[in-house]
């Protein structure tokens, strides 16, 4: 499923130790560089759609999160000021030069953190639907179709959270075209692996509910 996500695309797949953490990267591309950071539930193969259109112009280097996708856990919690250490060591690991980092939703939320504890390493930030900036409310619906999707991972839960999230779920599909199959198929994987789940929820009360008073 996985590979079927990367396919054709102008990245390749390796692992890097980052601060003692086995971790996922897409790398590839020609440019300045361009660390993508994808959101909670959420794995790098999902920046599939944009990668084709960044590698012309930017090195690109797309993580996936700590215990997200296929990198592992640490040994210990991984808080704010831990996450931050693990991606300012990935990128003095792939950038030649402080990088762009576009972080989603808590992947924006490390960002952020990292350009207050470090602003040295990092060119500057792109934050996307980014958690740490404000209380986050949800909507009801959003939260009822959240937990049916994660107490029963299938198509048909999938697509009632989707329907919550994005604005127009039919032309994703289409945009996807023949990745959307394998897109969901990893999706649901991913949702039914209990260490996945455990890794989504440390980042989100660990990192992305941690208000960000600088960004007030």
């Amino acid at each position: 499923m996985r590979d079927r996500l990367l396919a054709d695309l102008p990245v390749s797949e390796h692992r890097l130790d980052v601060d003692g953490i086995e971790t996922a990267v897409l790398e590839g591309g020609d440019g300045a560089p361009l660390v993508l950071l994808h959101g909670v539930g959420s794995f790098a193969p999902e920046w599939a759609r944009v990668i084709p259109q960044l590698a012309p112009r930017h090195r690109i280097i797309a993580p996936d999160l700590p215990g997200i996708g296929e990198s592992a856990t640490g040994a210990g919690p991984l808080h704010a000021s831990a996450a931050a250490i693990w991606l300012e060591r990935l990128i003095a690991q792939t950038c030649a030069e402080p990088p762009v980092v576009v972080g989603h939703s808590v992947g924006g939320a490390l960002a952020a953190h990292l350009a207050i504890e470090n602003p040295s390493s990092i060119r500057r930030i792109v934050l996307v639907d980014s958690s740490s900036l404000g209380r986050f409310r949800p909507a009801p619906r959003l939260i009822a179709a959240l937990v049916r999707y994660g107490a029963r991972p299938s198509p048909a839960s999938r697509d009632r959270f989707l329907r919550q999230v994005l604005v127009d779920p039919n032309r994703a599909r289409r945009e996807w075209g023949d990745r959307w199959a394998a897109l969901e198929a990893y999706d649901i994987d991913q949702a039914t692996r209990p260490s996945v789940d455990a890794a989504n929820r440390q980042l989100v009360r660990r990192i992305g509910a941690r208000r960000i008073a600088a960004a007030a």
